[in-house]
């Protein structure tokens, strides 16, 4: 129930369910934490978020993978990209969800160096990343212009990481050119996706 109210947007109903369950005494498992964390990411409810990790660390959860990743989640979507880098620094056992998570986070608030960094480490651990991955380091290229760097990832997609290039990498190809003043190459390379 928890989980169906925050997926609807209803954070506020799955918040008076989970204290309505905390107060019978039930015990909460990591899947209610993580949706809870959602919804709190959803609505940009960080005060709420803050007191679910003070919550899920009296409850032992802090080492969990998932609610870890939906801690970086939540915070990087509130605004707050150093708890998120915090949590994540913490984690033991990190995932392509872990990494993308924070690479995303870095890269929508402005810090590409970070995020293409947290990519390149990403990368030496030996984690694979996914299409997910690749629109927040294609997305921190477009932001501040790196174009060479931008052409290398999309390039390596395929030829490094066998990742079919999808229309949301090609948009994020599309948007480095223009925001870079390279708006004929740009036609030019969506002309050659039609032709």
């Amino acid at each position: 129930m928890v989980d169906g109210y925050a997926k609807n947007m209803e954070s506020e109903e799955s918040f008076l369910l989970f204290n309505e369950i905390a107060d019978t005494g039930i015990g909460i498992n990591a899947f209610t934490f993580a949706s809870l964390l959602s919804g709190a990411a959803s609505i940009g409810a960080m005060s709420k978020g803050e007191k679910i990790h003070g919550r899920l660390l009296k409850e032992g959860f802090e080492s969990n993978q998932c609610i870890c990743n939906a801690l970086i989640s939540m915070y990087s979507r509130c605004g707050n990209i150093e708890a998120a880098f915090q949590v994540f620094d913490q984690m033991e056992d990190r995932n392509v969800i872990s990494w993308t998570s924070m690479i995303t986070g870095f890269a929508k608030h402005g810090f590409a160096a970070r995020a293409l960094e947290m990519f390149r480490k990403m990368i030496e651990t030996g984690t694979r990343p996914n299409e997910i991955t690749f629109v927040a380091v294609l997305s921190a290229c477009s932001h501040v212009g790196m174009i060479s760097e931008g052409r290398k990832h999309f390039n390596s997609m395929y030829e490094v990481h066998g990742i079919v290039p999808r229309m949301e990498h090609y948009a994020c190809l599309v948007d480095l050119l223009g925001r870079s003043g390279l708006l004929v190459e740009a036609m030019e390379f969506l002309n050659a996706l039609h032709g």
